[in-house]
Order: C-alpha cells, then sequence, then structure tokens
C-alpha cells in the first residue's frame, strides 16, 4: 500500500514537473516573440532617454503603460531621495552611475502598441514628446523625480490642448471684453445702491420719528404723573389743616 500511495505521489509530481516545464518553455518563446516584435521601440526609446540603461518587456504590469525600476546596482527611488537630500553624499560619478534606470513596457497597453507603429513608420517631433512625456510620468509614478520638471508641464499642457479640442501650439491671446456691456451693468447697479440708500434713508428717518414721538410721550406721560402726585400731596395738606 506505501509503495502503490509513494508510486502515485512520484506520478503526479512528474506530470505537474511535465506542465510546468511545457508552460515555462511556452512563456519563454513569448518572450522572445514580443521582445523581437518591439525590438524597434525599445532600441528608439532606449537612444531618446540618456538615463535608461535599458527598455524590456514587463511580465507583471496589468493597467499602467509602463514602469522604472533600478539596475541591479542603481539606486531605488527612495536610495535617490536620501542621497539628494545629503548636502556631501560623496564621489558624483559614481551616484550618476547608479541612476542608470530600466523602463519596462506593457506590450498589452494600446499607448504603448500605438508607439510602437508610430516608431516604425518614422517618429516625429510629436512621437519624441509623447515618449519623453510617457518616460515622465513613469518616473513620478515610481516615485522618482524628473530631471526637468518646467518642460515636462509644456510637454503635458499640449496633450491636455488635443485632449480638449485645442491646437497643441496655441497662442496665448489677450481676452477681449465688451466694455459698453460692462457700463451698462455698472450703471444698473449704480441705480440699485441710490435706491437701496433712499429706502434705507427712508426707514432711519421713519425710526427717528418714531423715537421721537415715543420720547415725547414718555415726557408728556412723566409730566402727568408728576401733576397728579402734586395734586394728591395738596390735597393731602389741606385735609389735614
Amino acid at each position: 500500500c506505501f509503495f502503490f500511495f509513494f508510486k502515485q505521489k512520484t506520478a503526479y509530481e512528474m506530470l505537474r514537473s511535465l506542465v510546468g516545464s511545457e508552460m515555462c518553455i511556452r512563456d519563454r518563446y513569448m518572450g522572445k516573440k514580443l521582445k523581437k516584435h518591439f525590438q524597434p521601440l525599445t532600441d528608439w526609446w532606449k537612444k531618446q532617454v540618456t538615463e535608461l540603461d535599458n527598455v524590456v518587456i514587463s511580465q507583471r504590469l496589468v493597467e499602467d503603460p509602463c514602469v522604472i525600476v533600478a539596475t541591479e546596482y542603481g539606486y531605488s527611488a527612495n536610495m535617490e531621495r536620501i542621497s539628494k537630500a545629503q548636502a556631501y553624499s560623496g564621489d558624483r560619478n559614481q551616484m550618476g552611475a547608479n541612476n542608470k534606470r530600466v523602463l519596462e513596457i506593457n506590450p498589452n497597453h494600446p499607448v504603448i502598441q500605438e508607439l510602437l507603429e508610430r516608431v516604425k513608420e518614422g517618429a516625429d517631433q510629436d512621437t519624441e514628446e509623447n515618449a519623453r512625456t510617457l518616460y515622465d510620468a513613469a518616473l513620478i509614478n515610481s516615485g522618482y523625480s524628473i530631471s526637468n520638471p518646467v518642460e515636462f508641464a509644456k510637454r503635458f499642457y499640449k496633450i491636455l490642448n488635443g485632449a480638449m479640442g485645442v491646437p497643441k501650439d496655441a497662442s496665448i491671446q489677450e481676452l477681449e471684453l465688451d466694455m459698453e456691456d460692462d457700463d451698462e451693468d455698472e450703471n444698473k447697479d449704480n441705480e440699485r445702491s441710490e435706491a437701496d440708500d433712499l429706502d434705507a434713508d427712508t426707514i432711519n428717518q421713519d425710526f427717528n420719528t418714531n423715537d421721537q414721538d415715543n420720547e415725547q410721550n414718555f415726557n408728556n406721560d412723566y409730566e402727568n404723573n408728576e401733576n397728579s402726585e402734586n395734586s394728591e400731596n395738596s390735597e393731602n395738606q389741606k385735609d389735614d389743616l
């Protein structure tokens, strides 16, 4: 019984090993096919960005088009921030050597596929700017800092213009407003303000008039009360006499 169980287990492990080997062979074959298919893009991208040590096909990306990782002896994003924060971090040349990075691209992402087609047809200036912007965005998403934020912002605004239907190179134009409409609106506002002031003055006058009337009535009542008290006192004195 023990021999039969051991034999079954060994057969199962052999089968699983064969299936795993077949999957590894298939993955390796697909990796070679993908590498050859995207080689025009990876070679071109590596020439465009001098900080890149290599551009490879990623096996882990699902939604993002690309990601930045450190080389085997390079700085991670956290180590790079620490080195830049130190006033005296040592040899600058050694730090520059450690700044080499690897760009992993997602072969299933539509942006990467479109970028490949444009490179095959002949990359123009827009393609170069889009590739650089994509690289800078991957740097930020991976925790690194970009070398030129101003240029990144300019390229980003161009892409945003195109997405909103505005020409990418649209110049800044001063906005012209109709001043006559503003004058009419201002006159109307002034008239409303004057009317409000008149209403406020009228209300204040009414309040003042009411206050005066109330004060006069109070004085009259006070005098009447005093006269009545004086009369009562006189009568009481007479009665006493």
